[in-house]
């Protein structure tokens, strides 16, 4: 009688703990809810991601990928940012020129950060320094496409004609300074053992790398020869000497 008394009492004992814990659970998210429900003035930072840069022109050296912003916003939403970063475009096609240089003024940026913002965030402040751009001119050019191959035919079976390449020649565009040592692009090499037919392959190009902003027409050419087999014959032929 006495274990049972003690059984039940150890049970209404933890069934007190589970509902003390799960009342504190409860209140603790209450508080933090009515907490996150409250406008605050804090700083953050955004992503910067640049867009409509002209066709024509490369951006040479990156600008800054961050900017420092201070909002008055409810503290969900600066949990959001902190959870997930906020990515913020800047349109690069209203720069302005001056003295040679492109750049955004700080009221353009103001302008495009609040379009970017929610209806619960106001912008207080942000790091308001101008933009600036060092643009460099693309250029374009036609480079042309080199086979590289290693042949090893059958016997009694050659070549007939030349290699054929398609396209035979790739556009190149990108800075003047880097494209312009760039004289030929070359395929990757194709290896044939034993040919005795014709052939038609498909092979990457073996394009120049680490080149920032440079783009090819083509990442791949068709090469293609003909191979035909030919007869051997001995001919005896009457030698007639003259002088």
């Amino acid at each position: 009688m006495e274990s049972l008394l003690e059984w039940i009492k150890t049970g209404l004992k933890k069934r007190k703990v589970k509902i003390f814990l799960i009342f504190l659970l409860c209140a603790s998210l209450a508080w933090l809810i009515n907490k996150l429900s409250l406008t605050y003035t804090s700083n953050t930072s955004f992503k910067v991601e640049y867009i409509n840069i002209p066709d024509d022109f490369l951006l040479a050296t990156s600008p800054k990928d961050e900017i420092a912003v201070r909002l008055k916003a409810v503290g969900f939403q600066f949990l959001g940012y902190e959870l997930k970063p906020k990515h913020i475009q800047l349109d690069v096609s209203k720069v302005m020129y001056d003295n040679d240089r492109y750049y955004l003024t700080s009221d353009q940026i103001r302008i495009q950060l609040e379009a970017q913002l929610s209806n619960s965030s106001a912008l207080v402040d942000f790091e308001s320094d101008a933009i600036y751009f060092d643009f460099t001119s693309l250029e374009t050019k036609k480079i042309p496409v080199e086979a590289v191959l290693q042949l090893d035919f059958s016997a009694n079976h050659i070549l007939e004609g030349d290699i054929k390449v398609d396209p035979d020649s790739i556009q190149v565009s990108g800075p003047k300074s880097q494209i312009d040592s760039i004289r030929v692009v070359r395929s990757m090499k194709v290896i044939k053992d034993n040919l005795n037919s014709s052939f038609v392959e498909e092979v990457d190009l073996n394009l120049p790398k680490n080149l920032n902003g440079t783009s090819f027409s083509d990442h791949k050419v068709q090469i293609s020869g003909k191979v035909v087999k030919f007869s051997e014959k001995v001919l005896s032929v009457p030698v007639q000497v003259i002088n």
